[in-house]
């Protein structure tokens, strides 16, 4: 299989999940100049993920060019719907990355069973239940190819925010039904100096 450098993407209301399940590689973290992004910026220091600040819409020319810089043998996590949104629309900013780095891009589906959503949030940002189950599904890579032309680019873009969609959907499913997965693993990851939590992905 492959081994080596890709693009995560993940869905901007469930930052928590991806970044507490870090991959044992070495990650860039793409995180908005707002104010409110601090908390994360923080958090994504403490789970040991280097951040890069800005967007890859406001802002982005020069997160996009720092990311490329950094791109060389390094894994990138981004929320393609982030800042701001449209919740759950994938900007382009991941697909040029792909294109110009030349490597994959992998969708990460999150969910939470039976959670509480900020309705008044962009994002409806949701909060776990006590003792409620949490489920990452890792969808398959997707190669984009280089130099692609505007219409490409476009094509690529909707079929990465489908691909995102339908893992985070499966997630949430697999959450909210308790269902069993062929492929799931129980993940086991300690945060620096916190104690030992459990949390489930299928891949």
């Amino acid at each position: 299989g492959y081994v080596g450098p890709s693009i995560f993407i993940f869905w901007h209301e469930y930052i928590p999940v991806p970044v507490y399940c870090r991959p044992r590689c070495r990650l860039a973290m793409l995180v908005s100049q707002h104010q409110d992004a601090e908390v994360l910026s923080h958090m994504a220091s403490f789970s040991g993920l280097q951040t890069v600040r800005g967007s890859t819409s406001r802002g982005g020319t020069s997160a996009l060019r720092e990311l490329i810089n950094r791109g060389s043998g390094m894994s990138l996590a981004i929320t393609p719907d982030g800042p701001r949104g449209p919740r759950r629309k994938l900007a382009q900013g991941c697909v040029y990355l792909s294109s110009r780095l030349q490597i994959p891009i992998i969708p990460i589906g999150a969910g939470y069973s039976q959670p509480w959503r900020n309705k008044d949030s962009w994002d409806q940002f949701p909060v776990p239940r006590p003792f409620s189950r949490v489920r990452a599904v890792v969808g398959p890579r997707i190669q984009v190819p280089a130099d692609l032309s505007r219409t490409d680019v476009e094509e690529y873009r909707l079929f990465t925010e489908k691909r995102l969609n339908d893992v985070t959907e499966l997630a949430e499913k697999w959450a909210d039904e308790n269902l069993e997965l062929p492929g799931s693993q129980i993940l086991y990851r300690s945060p620096p100096q916190r104690r030992s939590e459990t949390v489930q992905r299928a891949v």
